[in-house]
């Protein structure tokens, strides 16, 4: 099955919807959800304006029994530590994939909403620009 949410994290894609479910059976609900869920794919569009096109980030979300277990336990929270720690399994943040994008050259315009502020993204290029001197050496 394959449903789509408006949100802005996996996190928060579970805790929406779980909220569908009536109060008497969350719990059971998170149970179902722990066994049946797969995946969970987050994406932002954003703008370069210099390139005149949208780009993607996403963030992605895999099943494993600790993401399981932080549903069944209703801990949605620790979902976005397991999504920085996961990387090794195949799971992507939003910071690693606009830290990506920043690699490939994309640049975030600000002029509408992107989901981080420029402060973060003047933080990836700043960081970019250190790999760079260090590969440099």
């Amino acid at each position: 099955m394959v449903a789509t949410l408006h949100t802005s994290s996996a996190a928060q894609t579970v805790q929406r919807f779980l909220k569908l479910i009536p109060s008497e059976r969350v719990e059971s609900a998170q149970s179902t959800l722990a066994d049946i869920l797969r995946m969970i794919l987050c994406q932002r569009l954003m703008f370069d304006e210099e390139k005149g096109k949208r780009f993607a980030t996403h963030e992605m979300l895999l099943q494993y029994d600790s993401v399981s277990n932080l549903i069944r336990r209703g801990e949605y929270k620790k979902l976005d530590q397991e999504l920085e720690t996961g990387a090794k399994r195949g799971m992507c943040s939003f910071e690693t994939s606009l830290s990506d994008r920043l690699i490939e050259g994309w640049r975030p315009t600000f002029k509408e909403p992107t989901g981080f502020s420029s402060e973060e993204v003047n933080e990836f290029l700043h960081y970019e620009e250190e790999i760079e001197l260090e590969m440099r050496r």
